[in-house]
């Protein structure tokens, strides 16, 4: 897997939560995690994104600096 991807992973699992059906839901539609996150931050107008998925969609806009975050954090608790 590359790079990009597991970003796009991290982006997904920081907007909906791990664990939400909604993720696979959207995967069956557009297929990849990179076309989901480029849907979800052109499109304005999609009813079945609630507010707090929408503010996590706009604030989370650097994928590296999430994926950073969440390994940097999954070190911590492994120490």
């Amino acid at each position: 897997m590359e790079q990009e991807s597991i970003y796009d992973w991290l982006w997904l699992l920081l907007v909906f939560g791990a664990g939400s059906r909604k993720i696979w839901k959207l995967l069956e539609q557009y297929e990849t995690p990179q076309k989901v996150r480029q849907v979800l931050q052109t499109e304005t107008d999609l009813p079945f994104i609630h507010e707090r998925e929408q503010r996590s969609i706009r604030s989370i806009t650097n994928l590296q600096s999430a994926g950073s975050a969440v390994l940097s954090g999954a070190a911590f608790c492994a120490e």
